[in-house]
């Protein structure tokens, strides 16, 4: 009976060993598998973060990009100091790209003795310049070459006179092999010497505006400057 009774006892504790391994392996297990939770977790999270930032910088670097590849263009200014004889000699402010004209008018206009028809009132101002407009007395008593040799922005006596004739004989443009810029189509623009098509086309909308008075106002066309001019400006007329 002592014997069955020592038996039990022995039952008992192997029992509770077993259950308390058991309980210690099942926390272990319990706590490994939160560890490994968390550690998902926190690689999900990771992860997720590393997606936003990577989306945001892309995002950025997109509309740095876009504003890189698309500047803002604002038109500049130039200063136009204008004398002679004009009403209100001066300097001015004025958008680059105006014309002469545009600094006159806001100098008041010619005097009555301005020589106004030696001005080339088309040309085109791009940068800081002075302008003097001569009387008609001045341009008499020094005569044409001293004026119209030195300032650009003179109308070249013998361009202003480059009509669609031959001056020895009056022969019309097409049998002296002059091309009219005023009413050249793109293909006969095309034909001088460096004017392409899109050249060709900027001459056609200029004139539209404004019809050209002289072979020198062609260089008021975009693209076409004082070096293209003379190459061609023994092939042109008006």
């Amino acid at each position: 009976m002592k014997h069955k009774k020592q038996i039990n006892k022995n039952i008992v504790y192997v029992a509770a060993f077993v259950l308390i391994v058991a309980m210690s392996v099942g926390y272990k297990l319990l706590l490994s598998g939160q560890s490994t939770m968390l550690i998902q977790k926190d690689d999900a999270n990771e992860s997720l973060q590393s997606e936003t930032i990577g989306d945001e910088a892309a995002a950025l670097s997109e509309g740095t990009d876009e504003t890189a590849s698309e500047p803002e263009y604002t038109a500049g200014t130039v200063s136009v100091y204008i004398c002679g004889a004009v009403n209100s000699p001066g300097v001015y402010e004025m958008d680059s790209g105006g014309i002469i004209n545009d600094a006159v008018e806001m100098a008041g206009g010619f005097r009555e003795d301005a020589a106004d028809e030696y001005i080339d009132l088309v040309y085109v101002v791009r940068t800081n310049m002075s302008v003097y407009i001569p009387t008609v007395n001045e341009i008499e008593e020094e005569g044409y070459d001293s004026w119209g040799n030195s300032e650009i922005y003179f109308r070249s006596q013998e361009d202003g006179a480059t009509e669609c004739e031959d001056p020895s004989g009056g022969t019309p443009a097409e049998e002296s092999g002059l091309i009219n810029i005023n009413t050249a189509t793109r293909e006969q623009l095309m034909t001088l010497p460096g004017i392409g098509e899109a050249t060709a086309d900027a001459i056609i909308s200029y004139r539209e505006e404004t019809p050209f008075t002289s072979t020198q106002d062609i260089m008021n066309v975009s693209g076409i400057g004082e070096s293209k001019y003379n190459r061609i400006r023994e092939q042109i007329c008006v």
